[in-house]
């Protein structure tokens, strides 16, 4: 049975939308093939652009990187979609700050866009049993709007994507802030 759990509800918005998606761990990423990641990311692009969707980066929620799994990269049906095998967001934001062009001005935005691309993380959906937070993304889930997806990474599909979009729509943000009645 295929579930998405609410953390929040409101009112969606129509601009382009960047999404990330956390599932399976670093050994189930190395059991699929090339041919089955390409038929995968082709699925989710295909999926993300009939939602308006610009951009799709992907990390393992659990495992070792001490294996590592290459950085695999598409472009479908104009949906930039991204996996990237690293589980520690803690290393990986350590390595982009090590790296950091001398003579560039660290802002947020700068920072950001080295981390995940061009473009605000509009939605965080991680794949599996719901409540779990993973530290691959330090720097996504303080952007992100959070959705939980309770199916195993292995059957994570277009369709679910679909589904996350669509709950993703009927949210209203307040990045941060507290939401005011205001017929008090």
């Amino acid at each position: 049975m295929r579930r998405i759990a609410r953390r929040a509800t409101g009112e969606g918005r129509s601009r382009s939308i960047h999404v990330v998606v956390c599932g399976g761990s670093i050994d189930e990423w190395n059991r699929r093939t090339t041919d089955e990641w390409n038929l995968w990311a082709a699925g989710i692009g295909e999926s993300a652009s009939r939602q308006a969707v610009t951009s799709v980066t992907v990390y393992p929620l659990s495992g070792s990187d001490s294996r590592p799994v290459e950085v695999r990269r598409w472009s479908v049906a104009g949906v930039a979609v991204t996996a990237w095998p690293q589980v520690d967001g803690r290393q990986r934001l350590a390595d982009v700050v090590d790296a950091w062009p001398s003579g560039l001005a660290m802002t947020e935005e700068t920072l950001g866009r080295a981390l995940v691309g061009p473009g605000d993380i509009d939605v965080v959906a991680v794949i599996g049993a719901p409540g779990r937070l993973p530290s691959a993304l330090v720097w996504e889930l303080a952007y992100g709007e959070l959705i939980d997806v309770d199916v195993e990474w292995e059957a994570f599909t277009g369709e679910d994507l679909t589904s996350v979009i669509e709950e993703f729509r009927t949210r209203h943000r307040r990045f941060g802030g507290l939401h005011v009645d205001e017929t008090t």
